[in-house]
């Protein structure tokens, strides 16, 4: 029982209760502000090694910094500490550590004013000054004293050092689990305090609701794009971003965000104790639409490029020096995965056909041929293909079953698998081979024809100097004004996707079902600035 309390001792003396501005409560804390911050300290700088900084726009990191300390000033504790963070990924989020508030670049397309992206900044901003991480981090510690009093407990020898061993343990995991996501509680406190600080910075915090609503329709995208990829099933959960995981459902958000602001159609919630006394956006533009969008007009989409850029019709890879169109109507997406260094999956809507893409490693001496029968042994019909600049592929067709009736399986699909070597420069000594492959698969009642279109789509694929391969960008952002009798149907075809055009143009500028664009509107497209280079035809 003794060693029992050496360790609440020496966890217990560590805490403080301060009042938190915030929230206007008193906070019991096992963690100082000094320690939380270095550990969200090394929290960053671990994401900006791993994934790298996005520095492009630099206007734009100019405008996210002033928009942070901005509203830094205009909360609780103005002299507190908080950089500003914008990370080279696609992925959609926007997240928070003490000190430290960070966006993902692909999280910036999908909002559509300047109002929508301080609702997000005010709302992590809102984390730290909230203390979440103080209080994950205490909550954690004495969920952990629990299982490390019981392991003194069953213990039959035990000396000081093994007591510390134990506080010890107790701090790291409790450290782990503070910074590995907030309750919902916390989010949703946080979404309060986010309007708070719209609501003093100059903004209409009433204009968090939209926030909300768009989150919901990307939300209800990707269920769909979830489907397509998985044979039509639906997930229980928000598919692949973070960020929809822990927070509440996006409309239960903007029903709380419309009743503590009140409706859009109600009189701005103005005049209160520490709210700004004027606007930070023009009269005629309220949400700071134009701004906003000035400064993300050509933003990257999609995945850096080193792991290739999808575009309508055709695939690149600067960094593998290599480049291949794709058939009519594909949507592709790039996916994970152990086996293969890279992997970009595609599939036609309405179609049962897919394209898979990746790079894979062999021993230095292998060939494509050899490769294939190894990877790809029940692949038959192997030949190479000559493509341009006397580049060769192999080939071979893979036959899939589905079980039948009786006991007895019945030919389901065929697949069609290409390699080719994807080593341009190997470096002295290196005794790695890296191979591309390509696979096709479509019905086998369609096999046939189907691959004799994929068969001479793959003679287009090239193998690019550097010169050339230095010329390749990302998918861009592009602000486009509506013109008279333009739709969304045809604005769609304007987007740099083979499948899913109307969708996803729906989604990024949140438009509901039905509802169609005007004249003068600003909408904003994703383009390919590669189908102008002349060497891609």
């Amino acid at each position: 029982m003794k060693n029992i309390y050496l360790v609440l001792v020496a966890v217990l003396l560590s805490a403080c209760v301060a009042h938190n501005p915030a929230t206007g409560r008193n906070d019991f804390t096992l963690i100082s502000d000094k320690e939380a911050y270095n550990r969200g300290h090394q929290t960053a700088a671990e994401a900006i090694a791993e994934i790298g900084l996005y520095k492009e726009q630099t206007k734009f990191t100019e405008y996210y910094r002033d928009l942070g300390k901005r509203a830094v000033m205009v909360s609780e504790t103005p002299d507190m500490p908080v950089e500003f963070i914008l990370l080279d990924t696609p992925e959609y989020n926007a997240w928070a550590t003490p000190g430290y508030v960070n966006f993902n670049r692909g999280i910036l397309p999908f909002f559509n004013s300047e109002a929508q992206f301080v609702t997000v900044l005010g709302h992590e901003l809102g984390h730290i000054t909230a203390r979440h991480t103080h209080q994950r981090y205490t909550n954690a510690v004495l969920a952990q004293l629990g299982v490390a009093a019981a392991g003194i407990l069953v213990a039959t020898q035990t000396d000081n050092q093994s007591t510390q061993r134990i506080a010890g343990t107790v701090a790291a995991v409790a450290g782990t689990v503070a910074l590995a996501g907030f309750s919902r509680a916390d989010e949703a406190q946080a979404d309060g305090l986010a309007q708070r600080y719209m609501s003093r910075m100059g903004y209409d915090p009433r204009l968090a609701a939209s926030t909300f609503e768009g989150m919901h329709l990307f939300q209800e995208q990707h269920k769909k794009v979830y489907a397509l990829f998985n044979n039509g099933e639906v997930p229980t959960e928000p598919p692949f971003y973070h960020f929809l995981l822990s927070h509440p459902e996006s409309e239960k958000r903007r029903d709380l965000a419309q009743e503590q602001a009140g409706a859009l159609d109600d009189p701005p919630p103005l005049g209160q104790k520490h709210e700004a006394d004027y606007s930070a956006t023009p009269a005629g533009d309220p949400a700071g639409q134009a701004r906003y969008y000035k400064l993300i007009d050509g933003v990257a989409y999609g995945p850096q490029p080193k792991y290739g850029i999808a575009g309508k019709d055709y695939m690149y890879f600067p960094d593998r020096r290599f480049a291949f169109p794709l058939p009519k109507g594909y949507y592709m997406d790039f996916q994970g995965d152990k086996k293969l260094e890279m992997t970009w999956r595609g599939i036609s809507p309405g179609i049962s056909q897919t394209i898979v893409y990746g790079v894979t490693k062999a021993k230095r001496k292998t060939d494509s041929e050899s490769f294939l029968r190894s990877a790809f042994p029940k692949a038959r019909q192997i030949e190479d293909v000559p493509l341009n600049d006397n580049f060769v592929a192999t080939t071979g067709v893979r036959e899939e079953y589905a079980g039948g009736m009786f006991g007895k399986k019945e030919l389901k699909y065929l697949q069609r698998i290409v390699v080719l070597p994807a080593t341009l420069d190997a470096a002295p000594g290196d005794d790695v081979a890296k191979f591309h492959v390509l696979g096709f698969e479509a019905p086998a009642e369609v096999f046939e024809e189907r691959d004799k279109e994929f068969k001479q789509l793959l003679r287009r694929a090239q193998r690019l100097s550097k010169a050339k391969a230095d010329q390749l960008q990302p998918l861009r952002l592009k602000i486009h004004t509506v013109k008279r009798g333009e739709t969304v149907a045809s604005l769609s075809k304007k987007m740099a996707f083979g499948g899913l055009q109307e969708e996803w143009l729906r989604t990024l500028n949140q438009l509901p079902g039905g509802q169609e664009v005007k004249p003068g509107q600003l909408i904003k497209l994703i383009v390919d600035p590669n189908r102008d280079l002349p060497f891609i035809k």
